[in-house]
């Protein structure tokens, strides 16, 4: 073998440059997004520390452990035997055989031995806010993401705006409207091989587990393919309410996933101009998104009643031939609901 080698080196030598020419020349061109629209993804392994798995593995791990290594007479760890396991705990958290982290474990596992989960969890956390914290970036540009640009005031787009200031094409997957890449766009996603994401990744989540006013909800969002097979390489979620992140975080932990949730309320911007019209007041309908635009027509007050229209707000105003009479709305309990969903359709 060693001799066909040598005898055939010079062809080797052309054909290994004819491949590196053409790799480069892939590179160049921005062929390898050609292939991952193709779905031919190539998975790329994230660190020990960003995987949901770490916790419920160091767990198991470390607690079998201590169950094997524990007195039966004093029902008490050694110095000896705390100290290795914490150097073991330490290691499969951090992937440091020299960790700041072990002289701590060592006595929360000897004296403490009950709360090897609250220590797991906060070793995970710390070594992870610091993974993070050394990386910064996420990239933002992987696919374009202004969908619903000039939409709303003070909308999302004036928050991904600022957001920029972190943009790496090396860093991070961030996905700044989950409910869209795993809901109505889900399918072409797919095809074109942007999902599942096979790399690490975070995102925003934005909709809630209502199931009655969209089927592009949470409850709907977890239950898709892409969105599960996704979820090996998540590395941190964003939800808009307390509400929705103990929701999700019960959801994932039954799919036996423990990923960072962060809650963030929606941040908007103050106006400079103080509204003065002091003896002009209205009832003004603001928005559409989970809202009932019937509402309004219930409400009995002498202000006289407006709604703000936006951009593609049409489906949540009845056709202009429609007269809607405050008899109408509240002739029957459903009565409102059932004009507004054949208004609808």
């Amino acid at each position: 073998m060693f001799n066909r080698v040598v005898k055939h080196i010079t062809c080797i030598k052309e054909k290994l440059n004819e491949i590196t020419q053409h790799n480069r020349f892939l590179w160049d061109t921005l062929q390898p997004d050609i292939i991952l629209r193709k779905n031919k993804k190539r998975i790329y392994e994230i660190p020990n520390i960003m995987t949901s798995s770490i916790f419920n593995d160091t767990y198991s791990e470390i607690l079998s452990l201590i169950n094997s290594k524990t007195n039966n007479l004093t029902n008490k760890l050694s110095d000896k035997d705390s100290i290795e396991i914490a150097e073991t705990m330490c290691f499969r958290i951090s992937q440091d055989p020299f960790s700041e982290y072990v002289f701590g474990a060592h006595i929360n596992i000897r004296d403490k031995p009950n709360q090897l989960r609250e220590q797991i969890d906060w070793i995970v956390k710390d070594v992870r806010s610091k993974y993070i914290s050394q990386r910064e970036k996420f990239n933002l540009n992987y696919m374009n993401q202004d969908s619903f640009r000039g939409v709303h005031r003070s909308g999302w787009q004036f928050v991904t705006d600022y957001m920029h200031i972190l943009d790496s094409n090396n860093g991070v997957i961030m996905d700044t409207y989950l409910d869209r890449t795993f809901g109505w766009s889900s399918e072409l996603l797919s095809k074109e091989g942007i999902i599942p994401y096979t790399s690490a990744w975070v995102g925003f989540i934005h909709h809630t587990a209502n199931i009655e006013y969209s089927d592009y909800n949470c409850v709907n969002m977890i239950n898709n393919k892409q969105f599960l097979q996704s979820l090996p390489t998540c590395v941190g979620l964003y939800v808009m309410s307390n509400y929705m992140k103990k929701w999700l975080s019960h959801k994932l932990k039954q799919l036996n996933y423990n990923i960072l949730i962060e809650v963030l309320m929606h941040p908007t911007e103050i106006p400079k101009l103080i509204y003065t019209g002091k003896h002009h007041y209205n009832l003004i309908n603001i928005g559409a998104w989970y809202r009932n635009p019937f509402t309004i027509y219930t409400i009995d007050t002498k202000y006289k009643k407006k709604a703000l229209r936006g951009p593609r707000m049409d489906n949540y105003f009845p056709p202009s031939k429609i007269r809607i009479t405050k008899a109408d709305l509240l002739s029957g309990s459903n009565r409102g609901r059932e004009a507004f969903c054949a208004i609808s359709r």
